[in-house]
């Protein structure tokens, strides 16, 4: 039986699902995400490690078997992801450092790239655009001279690392008919922080920008962590994410329209039911992609 029916095709590669009788795509909120996604440079250092080195590019169409992307979101409350938030070592502060000094480009989106070729980055922020997007902006109320409400206004609140949720990681994975290895490659960062009220209440959480993750590598081979465990005894940040070592949720497989899982599931457990198929589905194919 074929659990990974795709079809192949150098334009727009999509998987069949039944909900829509032909090409389908997911794109699953683990974290209810208010606004759309917003998105380079080496920052100075340390080397690299071996294993933090960007990819070489993707190879062309006619080297490729399969093409497909996801989205998945890294929660900072799973243990196993703290590291990313060590204090006085946090990736979002070095990121936003990097970012200040200019030595990385900020995006105010990341579309799902359908395409090798397709550019999936949006509009450059100025680095003051994007470090305003760290600051929360909460809705108080306005009073006149005498006490009486007036109305609301927004204000900015300065920012917090409390606010700080997940990573949202956009990845492509496709079979190099060369080397005849399904490769996975992430192509996009963004931090995503909290959105509140006034009253401290959180109605979901945006992303302060996209950045590409190959320009962020060196900046983050330059941020050690402490052990993670016997197989990882000493990493830096890089190594942790080129070695997976974090635990994400799929967040979005790429299609024609775009939809997340809560788009079309409400039940919050069915739609945890609905990323392992599709994480279980990935995995099939990556264990037998002739199948």
């Amino acid at each position: 039986m074929k659990t990974f029916a795709f079809i192949i095709t150098a334009i727009c590669p999509v998987l069949l699902h039944p909900m829509f009788g032909t090409a389908y795509t997911v794109r699953y909120a683990a974290i209810n995400d208010t606004s759309k996604a917003v998105r380079t440079a080496k920052v100075a250092g340390r080397a690299p490690s071996k294993t933090t080195e960007a990819k070489p590019s993707l190879p062309g169409n006619s080297n490729l078997k399969f093409y497909h992307s996801y989205t998945r979101e890294i929660d900072l409350k799973v243990p196993q992801n703290l590291v990313l938030c060590t204090p006085g070592n946090s990736l979002f502060a070095a990121l936003l450092k990097g970012i200040r000094q200019q030595k990385l480009t900020a995006y105010d989106d990341l579309t799902t790239p359908q395409n090798v070729n397709d550019e999936p980055f949006g509009k450059k922020l100025t680095a003051a655009q994007a470090l305003a997007k760290a600051n929360n902006t909460v809705t108080v109320d306005k009073f006149d001279a005498d006490g009486n409400r007036i109305g609301t206004k927004k204000v900015v609140d300065p920012y917090n690392p409390d606010n700080l949720a997940a990573y949202r990681i956009k990845e492509v994975v496709y079979l190099n008919k060369q080397t005849k290895k399904v490769e996975t490659q992430i192509i996009g960062i963004a931090p995503l922080t909290i959105v509140r009220l006034s009253n401290g209440d959180s109605v979901g959480v945006q992303p302060v920008c996209w950045l590409k993750y190959k320009q962020c590598l060196p900046l983050m081979a330059s941020l050690n962590v402490p052990a993670i465990n016997k197989n990882l005894p000493d990493v830096n940040i890089g190594d942790f994410f080129t070695k997976r070592a974090f635990a994400a949720k799929v967040t979005q497989e790429s299609n024609p329209k775009d939809l997340r899982i809560i788009d079309y599931i409400a039940d919050p457990v069915e739609r945890d039911k609905e990323a392992a198929r599709i994480e279980k589905r990935l995995a099939d194919y990556k264990n037998n992609p002739g199948n």
